[in-house]
């Protein structure tokens, strides 16, 4: 599950964003992969609460990694690719 956060360059997301996002993800989706992305910046809290709750936070410099740089996604987060994370066929 992937949730983008645009806001104006004085906010950073916080943590009951984060929050949002993961009662979603679990409850509703059952995702397997959580990813909060913004080229904004995070709270401590949100930060603390993500790494918790194993949500992946994409910030600006991750983004360009990921999109611009063509470094694979697994890559930027420094997870492994596993099966824990593809789509179920």
């Amino acid at each position: 599950m992937v949730q983008v956060k645009h806001y104006n360059s004085n906010n950073k997301v916080k943590s009951y964003d984060v929050q949002k996002v993961a009662g979603a993800a679990w409850h509703i989706y059952q995702a397997r992969l959580k990813l909060v992305v913004t080229t904004r910046g995070y709270t401590r809290d949100a930060r603390t609460f993500s790494a918790k709750a194993g949500i992946h936070l994409v910030d600006k410099v991750a983004l360009i990694r990921w999109a611009t740089d063509g470094i694979h996604l697994h890559d930027v987060l420094g997870i492994t690719a596993d099966a824990r994370y593809r789509t179920a066929s």
